[in-house]
This record gives structure tokens, C-alpha cells and sequence, in this order.
């Protein structure tokens, strides 16, 4: 049985708490409080700060190959790590006109 539960984001720390008092184990019998209305995510977790696509052109930045490895690939006709993600980022380009 964990006795002890280390909750690092302290933003999160009563959502958690209210999932999981169900299943604790009460040394008392006293109901425990629990608050009625949850709290907001955390800034960082708020998708309106990023534009759509951002993550994509990261992603990509960070698994393409570089220019001499991209053109073998291409001579060779071998798929480099980045295509999947370069897909996604064309369909996520094309999504309005795809409806």
C-alpha cells in the first residue's frame, strides 16, 4: 500500500486529490472535503498560446536529416524520419480545403 504520494505540480495538486480519494484508505471516518468547481489547466498546458502547426515545424526541425542525407534519401528513394511528420503538417496546411 503507498502511504505517501509526491504531487510535483503544485497546480494540479487538488485535481489529483479528487481523483484519488476514492480509492485512499481513510484513517478516519470522516468525510474528506473536496472542492466543487476544478481549477484551470496551467498556462503552459493552454493550446491558445501556441498557433496551430507550431509543434510540427519544431518536430520536423528536429528529425530532419540534413541536406546531403535528405537528397540521398531521396535519390535512393528511402523515407527519412521527418516525412510522417511533414505529412501531418501538409494535412493540417491542407485541413480547410480538404471539407
Amino acid at each position: 500500500m503507498v502511504r505517501h504520494i509526491e504531487i510535483k505540480d503544485e497546480a494540479l495538486r487538488l485535481p489529483i486529490l479528487n481523483a484519488l480519494t476514492p480509492y485512499m484508505a481513510r484513517a478516519t471516518t470522516t468525510p474528506v472535503a473536496v472542492a466543487s468547481t476544478p481549477l484551470p489547466p496551467p498556462p503552459e498546458y493552454d493550446l491558445a498560446l501556441r498557433r496551430p502547426g507550431d509543434a510540427l515545424r519544431e518536430k520536423i526541425k528536429e528529425v530532419s536529416p540534413s541536406l546531403v542525407e535528405r537528397y540521398l534519401s531521396w535519390i535512393l528513394r528511402r523515407p527519412t524520419e521527418a516525412d510522417p511528420w511533414r505529412a501531418a503538417h501538409r494535412r493540417l496546411a491542407l485541413g480547410p480545403q480538404l471539407r
